[in-house]
C-alpha cells in the first residue's frame, strides 16, 4: 500500500504547490514587470516494480517569457522614447517662434522694409524716422529673444540629459547587483530567482527607454547590456556614464572606456542629445545667418548714404580690429584675420572728400586686398588722402576730415571692409545674439542716411534699402531675407510635424508588441481562476484518494 500512499501524497503536494503558483499570479496581476508563472508537472514512478500507476511531481516553476518579444519590446521602447521626448521641446520652440502671428519676426521684417519705403517718400519726416528706429529696435529684440529662447532650450535639454545620466547609472548599478545575486541562485524555478528576474527585466526596459540599451545575452539569467558598441553592464560590473561638460559636449563612458562618447541611437538620451547638439544648434546657425545677412545688407547700403545732418566730419567704426598675435600691436595684423566679424572681400573702397565752402568733390578709390594688407596699411592709405586723417581708437577705425571739409562713401564699394568694420552703420552686431541698432543712432534719428545727397527731400538711399528685400542675399538658392526666414520657419514646422508622425507610428508599433508580450507573459485573472478551480479539484480528489488509501490500510492492519 506504500505506493498508493506515495501516489496520493505526491498529488496533494503537487496540487498544493500549483495552487500557490496560481495564487501568486492572481496577487501580482497588476504588478509591473511580473511575468506569469507556470508550474511544470511530470509523472513519477516510485519503484521499478510498480505497475499500478505513478505519482506526480513538480519539476519546476517557469516564468512565461519570450526572448524575441522582449528584445523587440526593448527596441521599440527606445525608438519611441527618442521621438516622444522631443515633442515637448518642439512645442516650446514653436511657442517662442510665434509664427504665423503679428508678434513674429516675419511680420517685423516686412514692416521694417515697408518703413524704409515710407522714409524714401518722406525723408524729412521726423515721425517716420522715429517709427523706423522703433521698428528696427523691435526687430533686433525679437531676433535676440528667439536666439535666447533657443539657447535656453539647449540648456534645459542639458539639465534633462544630466538627470537621465544619473538614472541610468543608478539602474545599471542595481542590475549589476542583480546579476551578482542571480549568479549564485540555483535555477529560474526558485521563487526568489523568478522575482529577481522580474526586477531584472523591468530595469532592462527602463534602460531601453532611457538610453536604448539592449541585452546582448537575452537567454541568460544574467544580462550584458550595451549602448551602441559600448558595454554598460557586464556581469557584476556597471560602467558609469559621465554627464556632458556643456551643451556642446557628449555623454561619455567612465572606467576603462573613459572619454569615449556614448553612441546611443535610441532612447530618451539620444533624443535629448540630438536636440542639444544637432537640431537646435542648426536652428541657431540659421538664425545667426539671417541676422548677419540683415546687418551686412542694410549696413552696406547705409554706409554710402548721407544723413539729415549732412556728410560726415568724424566717424568711428563699431567693430574693433584685434591684436590676434598678442604682441601689443594691432597695426601689424593682416586685415583678413584681424578679428572683424565678417569675412572680408578684396576690391575697391570709394571715399569722397567735399570742400564745405565750395561744394567741390574729390573722389578717391583705394584698392583693398585683405589677405596681404595690414591694419596699419589701411590707416596709411586713408591718411594719404588729402584733408582726411585716420587712426585707431581702442582698435576701432576712426576717420576724420580736416577743418572745412567733409566726406562720404557714396560710390562703388566692391570691398566690404567698411561694412565689416561698422562704419556709418545702421545696425551694430554681426549675429542673432549681438544685432541691435547702431549706438550712434540712438536718440539721433537725423543720422539715418536716407539720401545720397544733402537735399532734404532725397530718399534715394532709403529706397535702395527698401528694395533690398528683393535682393538675393543668400547666394545658395538666390534667397532673399524674407524668404530665408520663411524657409527657416517652415523647416522647424516640418521637423516638428515629422517628429510627431514618427512618434505616433512608433507608439503604435510599441503598443502592438506590448499587447503581444502581455498576452504571453501577463496574467489573466479569468484564466487563473479557471486554473485555480482545476488545481483545487485535483487537491480535493487526491486528498480523498489519500483518505481512502488510509482507511484501506487501517482495515488491512486490523484484519492482521
Amino acid at each position: 500500500m506504500s505506493s498508493e500512499l506515495n501516489i496520493a501524497l505526491g498529488g496533494v503536494l503537487a496540487a498544493r504547490q500549483a495552487i500557490e503558483v496560481v495564487g501568486s499570479n492572481i496577487a501580482n496581476a497588476r504588478t509591473e514587470g511580473y511575468a506569469r508563472r507556470d508550474i511544470q508537472l511530470s509523472g513519477q514512478s516510485w519503484t521499478e516494480a510498480d505497475t499500478g500507476g505513478s505519482s506526480v511531481r513538480v519539476t519546476g516553476v517557469t516564468r512565461t517569457r519570450d526572448a524575441f518579444l522582449e528584445a523587440r519590446l526593448q527596441e521599440y521602447m527606445g525608438a519611441f522614447s527618442r521621438n516622444d521626448v522631443q515633442l515637448d521641446y518642439f512645442a516650446e520652440i514653436e511657442g517662442i517662434l510665434q509664427e504665423p502671428s503679428e508678434q513674429g519676426i516675419g511680420t517685423a521684417l516686412e514692416e521694417f522694409f515697408n518703413l524704409w519705403q515710407d522714409l524714401a517718400m518722406r525723408p524729412a519726416d521726423a515721425t517716420t524716422r522715429s517709427t523706423l528706429l522703433a521698428n528696427a529696435n523691435q526687430l533686433a529684440d525679437k531676433i535676440r529673444m528667439l536666439r535666447d529662447g533657443l539657447s535656453d532650450i539647449r540648456k534645459a535639454a542639458l539639465l534633462e540629459v544630466n538627470q537621465v545620466v544619473e538614472q541610468v547609472n543608478t539602474i545599471a548599478e542595481r542590475l549589476a547587483d542583480l546579476n551578482d545575486r542571480l549568479a549564485i541562485k540555483d535555477t529560474e524555478s526558485s521563487p526568489a530567482s523568478a522575482s529577481l528576474m522580474d526586477e531584472r527585466d523591468r530595469l532592462v526596459r527602463e534602460l531601453a527607454d532611457l538610453v536604448g540599451a539592449v541585452d546582448v545575452t537575452p537567454n541568460q539569467s544574467t544580462v550584458r547590456l550595451s549602448i551602441g558598441s559600448s558595454l554598460l553592464v557586464d556581469g557584476s560590473t556597471a560602467i558609469r556614464l559621465m554627464s556632458p561638460l556643456d551643451v556642446n559636449s557628449p555623454v561619455t563612458m567612465a572606467g576603462g572606456s573613459n572619454g569615449v562618447a556614448v553612441d546611443a541611437s535610441s532612447g530618451k538620451l539620444a533624443g535629448l542629445m540630438a536636440l542639444m547638439t544637432d537640431t537646435v544648434p542648426d536652428y541657431l546657425s540659421k538664425l545667426d545667418d539671417l541676422a548677419a545677412g540683415l546687418v551686412a545688407t542694410v549696413n552696406g547700403i547705409h554706409l554710402q548714404g548721407i544723413s539729415a545732418e549732412g556728410r560726415l566730419a568724424d566717424v568711428t567704426a563699431s567693430s574693433a580690429f584685434l591684436d590676434v598675435d598678442n604682441d601689443g600691436n594691432v597695426s601689424n595684423e593682416i586685415l583678413a584675420t584681424a578679428g572683424l566679424p565678417f569675412a572680408l572681400t578684396a576690391g575697391n573702397m570709394t571715399v569722397n572728400i567735399v570742400d564745405s565752402a565750395t561744394g567741390a568733390v574729390t573722389t578717391h578709390s583705394l584698392d583693398v586686398n585683405p589677405s596681404v594688407m595690414t591694419v596699419g596699411d589701411l590707416v596709411t592709405a586713408l591718411n594719404s588722402i588729402a584733408n582726411l586723417s585716420a587712426g585707431l581708437d581702442n582698435g576701432r577705425l576712426r576717420i576724420s576730415a580736416s577743418t572745412g571739409y567733409e566726406f562720404d562713401f557714396n560710390g562703388e564699394q566692391t570691398s566690404n571692409l567698411l561694412t565689416a568694420a561698422g562704419v556709418n552703420s545702421f545696425f551694430d552686431g554681426y549675429d542673432a545674439a549681438t544685432i541691435r541698432i547702431a549706438s550712434r543712432l540712438e536718440g539721433h534719428t537725423e543720422r539715418i542716411a536716407a539720401g545720397l545727397s544733402t537735399d532734404s527731400g532725397d530718399g534715394a538711399n532709403a529706397l535702395r534699402i527698401a528694395e533690398a528685400r528683393y535682393a538675393a542675399v543668400f547666394t545658395e538658392g538666390n534667397v532673399t531675407l524674407p524668404d530665408y526666414y520663411r524657409q527657416f520657419v517652415t523647416e522647424i514646422g516640418n521637423d516638428s510635424a515629422g517628429c510627431s508622425r514618427i512618434a505616433e507610428t512608433r507608439e503604435n508599433l510599441l503598443d502592438i508588441v506590448r499587447t503581444q508580450e502581455e498576452s504571453l507573459s501577463g496574467v489573466s485573472t479569468d484564466e487563473e481562476a479557471a486554473r485555480l478551480m482545476e488545481y483545487q479539484q485535483m487537491y480535493q480528489a487526491c486528498a480523498r484518494y489519500l483518505a481512502i488509501v488510509g482507511k484501506l490500510t487501517e482495515s488491512l492492519l486490523s484484519a492482521i
